[in-house]
């Protein structure tokens, strides 16, 4: 978020001076802490990507939470991607009457080990839901569950586009916060969203449920 030209004078015109502000989404205040994520790419090799995050340890506050909660492993991860001009209104001295919350992709990932530690950063390497727990899902395996949910592209356009304001928990029972909004990857999580008898997107093979081996 810009610092307005009120805030810049009156750091004596340097911007430099002032300290990064908070941006809200969706409702939420997500305070600044320089951090670095590499390597969300998709892969095509029957795993997800495994991304790295790098957080400043400033003033040690992340090894402490390492110490006390065993490292983060199995912490969620969210990364919200969206534009400047859907954010919140707050954000704004003037308002924003573009502001859309339901504009956005959403990604999801555990911290599944710390591979670094220094005096200044602690890097984690982040797994996938599925991998985290030791899945592996070949490309479009006939499997009764959304790809794209799998793939974490829910929301995202790609493969999954829904943009509606229908939000569902994990449980799909009923939730009025976004940032509650998860879909299980199943058709009825789908029928939800989009509507029983609309065209729907899925991903998924339901019929494969009824296979046995």
């Amino acid at each position: 978020i810009a610092h307005s030209e009120a805030e810049i004078q009156a750091a004596g015109g340097d911007e430099t001076r002032l300290p990064a502000k908070s941006i809200w989404w969706q409702g939420n205040e997500y305070m600044p802490w320089p951090c670095i994520i590499d390597g969300i790419e998709s892969s095509t090799s029957g795993r997800d990507a495994q991304p790295s995050l790098k957080v400043a340890n400033i003033d040690a506050s992340i090894t402490a939470l390492c110490l006390y909660y065993d490292d983060l492993v199995q912490a969620k991860v969210t990364i919200h991607d969206t534009l400047a001009k859907y954010l919140d209104a707050r954000n704004f001295p003037e308002g924003n009457a573009r502001a859309d919350p339901t504009q956005e992709k959403r990604k999801v990932f555990f911290i599944d080990a710390k591979s670094e530690e220094t005096n200044e950063a602690i890097e984690f390497t982040l797994a996938s839901p599925m991998d985290l727990q030791g899945i592996m899902i070949p490309t479009r395996q006939l499997h009764s569950i959304c790809t794209w949910c799998i793939r974490n592209k829910y929301r995202s356009g790609d493969g999954c586009d829904y943009t509606g304001q229908r939000y569902f928990d994990n449980n799909n029972t009923p939730v009025t916060d976004p940032a509650l909004d998860v879909c299980n990857g199943t058709l009825s999580a789908c029928k939800l969203r989009f509507g029983e008898d609309n065209e729907l997107p899925f991903g998924g093979f339901p019929g494969t449920s009824l296979i046995r081996s």
